[in-house]
């Protein structure tokens, strides 16, 4: 099993602190956080409740190829462009809640700590995982290469800006390599090779102070997500804190 460190952060700037001290940060330094920290790192389509959806199919790459298509059927006049290949296809079906192989991260350290933080009702610690990509192979083109290679795990995407939460987020994804056969997924810090990973945990009685202190610093719902479903949910957090309330949307 890869051994990674793990840190404690009570605050943004505890949290900013410690990832500017580790010396592998740099440019080709990616964030990812979870609202619970004992979740794995593994996309949707690998975890446990769509691993049994496999049985009825030859192998992995058949039911992704089911899943894409049923999602191609419909999704094409809701789309400004076609996407040009299968990635372009997972990246846009992602952002809309489809399971896929790709796993989100961003490239900016306090977008990824809110979303750690922003869901505040889980009465559990969260996490900030931080990864060096730098060994990651980085032009994808086909999902093809990377199963090509399945013992190293995952390689990095970072596509073309064909959404506008892609852009704001600063998105990008680890592309997850299908086993040859029907057996699960490996998380990535379970595989073989990664040196360079850490993960920061954030305690849950600091979540609400400090997604209180990222909206101060411009890194809140509305601007992460630049649509009316977003400045929605914004709103309704702004009067859960003039409210008191302990549940924020």
């Amino acid at each position: 099993m890869t051994k990674y460190k793990e840190y404690l952060a009570n605050s943004v700037m505890d949290f900013l602190v410690l990832i500017f001290s580790q010396e592998f940060i740099s440019d080709t330094t990616i964030f990812r956080g979870h609202s619970n920290k004992e979740w794995e790192l593994i996309p949707e389509i690998g975890r446990s409740n769509m691993f049994n959806l496999l049985e009825g199919y030859e192998d992995w790459k058949t039911f992704e190829e089911d899943i894409f298509e049923r999602f191609a059927k419909y999704a094409i006049p809701y789309l400004n462009k076609e996407p040009k290949n299968e990635i372009e296809w997972a990246v846009i079906g992602r952002h809309h809640g489809l399971p896929t192989r790709l796993l989100d991260w961003t490239k900016n350290p306090l977008k990824g700590l809110y979303f750690a933080v922003e869901d505040t009702t889980y009465n559990n610690d969260s996490a900030v995982w931080v990864l060096d990509d730098s060994g990651c192979r980085k032009g994808i083109k086909n999902f093809e290469i990377v199963d090509k290679y399945p013992g190293s795990g995952f390689d990095v995407y970072f596509p073309d800006q064909i959404d506008n939460r892609l852009i704001v987020q600063e998105g990008c994804f680890t592309i997850h390599a299908f086993p040859k056969k029907n057996i699960p997924l490996v998380p990535i810090e379970k595989c073989k090779g990664i040196t360079e990973l850490i993960k920061i945990i954030i305690p849950f009685s600091k979540k609400k102070e400090i997604k209180f202190d990222l909206d101060k610093l411009g890194v809140n719902r509305r601007t992460l997500f630049p649509d009316l479903d977003g400045l929605a949910k914004y709103i309704c957090w702004e009067f859960s804190l003039l409210m008191n309330s302990t549940s924020i949307l």
